[in-house]
């Protein structure tokens, strides 16, 4: 079998990001909500705001593949696992996503987002309403990944060391947030999909990391009580919480290393 594949150099990785996404898809969002935002509900608005976002890119980058030479289907590297090992790495990346999370919350704390921004997340998911469910948690998963990790750390990873690749492309990925708060946050979670997409070759892993992650935020978003503590170390305690950020902490280790046993040794 045969597939069409694109693979962004650097320039183009910066074009796909700040010409498609940012510039033309923020163009278009304008345009719309310029001519029809008065007639739409906030839900639909959301989510129609979302997809027009991300339509510039998309259809830039399936131009390219279809424009490419088809060139032999290769499976990847997680295809080719037993059974057992292909279990063993789809809980590795469940399992991974809250110790991540743990991981990463002095960042949040560090850049602390402003009260405003703060409210208005609050207020997207206050509703409960499934459109704003599916805007907040699984359009974003399937969208940003194939543009962050299946295309462009994909290319890069095609023309530059994977150092680089996943370094720029977690970068990226926190830039086109377009906020301090969400990019650092973005740029870390970028390295840990980076690296499992680069060791797996599966986009199916950091799709369902992703999702995930943006659900654990969209839980803590709708469910909690609004005193509900807004860190966990409020919630735990400074001793508790060392315990807790520690075993998060050997938990992403050990998960890495597992992962790097699993594929060095399929290697």
């Amino acid at each position: 079998m045969t597939d069409r594949h694109y693979f962004p150099s650097i320039k183009e990785s910066f074009i796909i990001i700040f010409v498609f996404i940012l510039l033309c898809g923020g163009l278009l969002v304008l345009v719309f909500n310029a001519l029809f935002g008065r007639y739409l509900s906030f839900e639909n608005g959301l989510m129609i705001n979302y997809v027009l976002q991300f339509i510039p890119v998309l259809t830039y980058i399936f131009m390219k593949i279809r424009r490419n030479t088809p060139e032999p289907e290769e499976k990847s590297d997680t295809a080719r696992l037993s059974c057992i090992k292909k279990a063993g790495v789809f809980m590795s990346a469940i399992l991974i996503v809250p110790a991540f999370c743990i991981i990463a919350e002095p960042s949040e704390i560090i850049f602390r987002m402003p009260d405003s921004l703060l409210s208005m997340m609050e207020r997207l998911a206050s509703g409960h309403d499934p459109r704003t469910f599916i805007t907040l948690t699984v359009l974003p998963a399937l969208t940003e990944e194939f543009v962050c990790r299946g295309t462009i750390l994909k290319g890069l990873l095609h023309n530059t060391s994977p150092s680089t690749a996943i370094i720029l492309s977690a970068v990226l990925f926190g830039v086109m947030h377009l906020n301090i708060y969400q990019a650092v946050p973005g740029i870390l979670f970028g390295l840990a999909a980076g690296w499992i997409y680069y060791k797996s070759g599966s986009l199916m892993l950091t799709v369902m990391m992703h999702f995930l992650n943006n659900f654990i935020s969209y839980m803590l978003l709708t469910r909690l009580p609004e005193d509900f503590p807004e860190h966990l170390w409020q919630l735990t305690g400074n001793t508790v919480y060392a315990v807790l950020y520690t075993c998060a902490i050997v938990l992403f280790a050990s998960i890495i290393l597992y992962l790097n046993n699993i594929y060095k040794k399929h290697n």
